[in-house]
């Protein structure tokens, strides 16, 4: 499983993030009430195909957007993970595309201490990884989720896998993804 990561983040990062699908998986948006921000938490998650037929459990990859991108900024990926997923490079896996807002009340997916700032981090793990787990096939355990983003999703994917090691295998940081 861990070779299976490694070379996730090696094809991600060398892979240009360009549209030339051929079928294959499906993105869908979707969005709960969270708890812990009081508000409607949006995000899209990329479906493999089969996915509706199946029963299977799926190793899932949460992808943090930047700073002033919203959860649509990573729609680009799924030709790239039907490709890999085609060719056998990468099992079927579901990806988790939140939204996220920058404020100037602060972002970069941290709990806010300013006024009018919101507890993102709380939100992701209390509310965001529970509702998935809950809702879509996935393998609920460390060992099959990572997380990725770019700019400010970069910096959050790398807090995130530091700071909570139970929930996260690894991370990958997208330097130049947009």
């Amino acid at each position: 499983m861990k070779t299976m990561w490694m070379l996730l983040i090696v094809v991600l990062l060398l892979s240009p993030l360009t549209a030339y699908s051929q079928g294959g998986g499906t993105v869908v948006a979707d969005s709960f009430v969270s708890a812990t921000l009081g508000r409607p938490y949006q995000f899209n998650v990329y479906l493999p195909a089969g996915y509706q037929e199946s029963e299977s459990r799926y190793p899932t990859v949460y992808l943090l957007h930047g700073r002033g991108d919203t959860k649509d900024a990573w729609l680009n990926i799924r030709d790239t993970l039907d490709r890999m997923i085609a060719e056998g490079a990468i099992p079927p896996v579901i990806a988790v595309l939140p939204d996220m807002p920058s404020l100037s009340a602060a972002g970069y997916y941290i709990d806010s201490q300013y006024r009018g700032g919101e507890a993102l981090e709380r939100a992701f793990f209390n509310d965001l990884i529970p509702y998935v787990d809950s809702t879509y096939h996935t393998l609920a355990d460390p060992g099959s989720r990572i997380v990725g983003g770019y700019s400010m999703g970069g910096y959050g994917a790398m807090r995130y896998a530091l700071a909570h090691p139970e929930v996260f295998a690894g991370a990958l940081n997208c330097w130049g993804v947009s």
